[in-house]
């Protein structure tokens, strides 16, 4: 790839794009999945995943792909993409990671947004650094620090002129991570970074604040937002004016904050403890595996077994998670729900993050994805009567009834929007609450509402102190309709 004279990395012989002969057959007005699965192993190489790529793509005046013998202008390598994304027959099936993850989506959708606002006379929205910081976590960079740096030229100039970030490769990463945050937050007014995933990094062990994002590392698999957050610079607002993230507003109109930050690791809020966790499910989880991967293992009679055993035996613990969820949503206790909905109608919201509410899913559709639970939860009842001899291994038929009643229903709405539960734990707290927190939380957690703050936050007590475990989806108080600035008090989180 290049951009105004870079360099370019050039491809070995035999790659996957720039190798294959053309043939007539190729064009047939629809892309193939195995066309699609070359196209992501493509976009794997290693110059998709480095931070700095970003820069270098978005700065420059002129952009064009490049593989063997091949150029093509940037724009329509882009377009290319997205034909055969959506032409593609199962291209958007399963958890949306490959897509999303790299530079290529972010980097390219920021490059248009870039020049639509040098070209357009109407303001533009353009990302701050935490809208870039969000969609880039999952890069790769040899200096943890150039997590934050490689971004630094991308941020609009009065941005950059108020936060006065300026890269300091003396500074150590913590100290460099520390700073961010604590500018993002006095920039913003807001609370929003503490809506990040708080993820660790097992191969570099950091001492931050809990409520400082560690930018160095994205577990694969890891949960996609629970703000669902799409930035507008993703979209072209005019042809698309209809919002893409969820519109939460735990602490009501209190938008805005002013926190106060206490020597350079206390954050003190204005906020209270709303409720804590008395009943909480496994995480939920998916097997990780695709058509590349069952092709890589099919080449032995031994790999194929493993491979396929190790798929259904996890897609049985999906399942069995799933239900089990679904026996704490529909516990008759909590119906009706504290809304005054039915459990259903709560279960179906918490499902999706709140999405059946202001989205175009429907309870008819959430009835419908029940419906491939029914087969699972039948299996699992002649399990819990006595069939304990069976061990794991009744997962692989759990699996296998679970699917076959998913194919045959056919309808995937409802079934995508639950990947905000993925990586998750479904919840109940003392007062009824039913919410999706995240995969550290346990049981006696507090969950408290913060003046600036979109989410509902999990908290672990440490003393007189906080420690932050995440954000949660808590089903009736996403609207502000739990939040009263009279109760608020000064939390810190350290």
């Amino acid at each position: 790839m290049a951009g105004d004279g870079d360099s370019v990395e050039e491809p070995r012989d035999g790659d996957d794009m720039g190798s294959q002969p053309e043939t007539d057959d190729d064009d047939n007005g629809n892309a193939t999945d195995s066309g699609f699965h070359t196209f992501l192993r493509f976009l794997r190489r290693p110059w998709f995943q480095r931070c700095w790529v970003v820069q270098e793509l978005c700065l420059a005046k002129e952009a064009f792909a490049m593989c063997g013998p091949r150029v093509m202008p940037w724009d329509i390598f882009f377009a290319g993409y997205y034909l055969c994304l959506l032409t593609s027959k199962n291209a958007l099936t399963g958890r949306p990671e490959q897509i999303i993850r790299g530079n290529f989506l972010a980097a390219t959708s920021l490059r248009l947004a870039m020049t639509r606002a040098r070209d357009s006379t109407t303001n533009v929205d353009l990302p701050d650094l935490l809208g870039l910081l969000w969609p880039t976590r999952s890069l790769e960079a040899t200096d943890p620090r150039d997590k934050v740096y490689s971004l630094l030229g991308l941020i609009p100039e009065s941005e950059a002129d108020a936060m006065r970030i300026m890269p300091d490769y003396a500074a150590s990463i913590e100290e460099c991570y520390l700073q961010a945050a604590t500018k993002i937050i006095w920039q913003s007014k807001t609370l929003d970074i503490l809506t990040t995933d708080r993820m660790k990094n097992p191969h570099l062990q950091l001492d931050l604040p809990t409520w400082v994002p560690n930018w160095s590392y994205l577990s694969s698999p890891a949960p996609v937002s629970i703000l669902g957050v799409i930035e507008s610079w993703l979209v072209d607002v005019e042809s698309d004016p209809e919002p893409l993230s969820r519109q939460y507003r735990a602490s009501g109109s209190a938008s805005h904050c002013t926190p106060e930050l206490i020597g350079t690791r206390i954050l003190r809020l204005s906020g209270y403890i709303l409720d804590s966790m008395a009943k909480m499910e496994a995480v939920l989880t998916v097997p990780q595996g695709d058509n590349e991967a069952l092709a890589a293992n099919m080449t032995s009679f031994r790999g194929a077994s493993s491979f396929l055993t190790n798929l259904f035996t996890g897609l049985g613990s999906y399942f069995e998670t799933l239900v089990k969820w679904e026996h704490l949503a529909m516990d008759k206790k909590y119906d009706p729900y504290l809304t005054g909905e039915s459990a259903e109608e709560a279960f179906a919201s918490t499902m999706s993050v709140g999405s059946i509410q202001d989205g175009p899913i429907t309870l008819e559709q959430f009835e419908t994805w029940r419906t491939t639970l029914r087969w699972p939860r039948k299996l699992m009842k002649l399990r819990y009567l006595g069939a304990h001899h069976l061990g794991a291994a009744y997962k692989i038929p759990l699996a296998a009834l679970g699917m076959l009643t998913s194919k045959a229903r056919g309808d995937r709405t409802f079934s995508t929007s639950t990947e905000f539960t993925l990586y998750r734990r479904l919840a109940r707290t003392r007062m009824g609450y039913l919410t999706v927190v995240p995969a550290e939380s346990c049981p006696g957690d507090p969950v408290a509402l913060f003046e600036g703050c979109k989410t509902p936050l999990v908290l672990k007590e440490r003393g007189n102190q906080w420690e932050l475990v995440g954000p949660a989806y808590v089903h009736g108080v996403m609207q502000g309709e739990a939040w009263d600035d009279k109760r608020c008090v000064s939390i810190d989180l350290v």
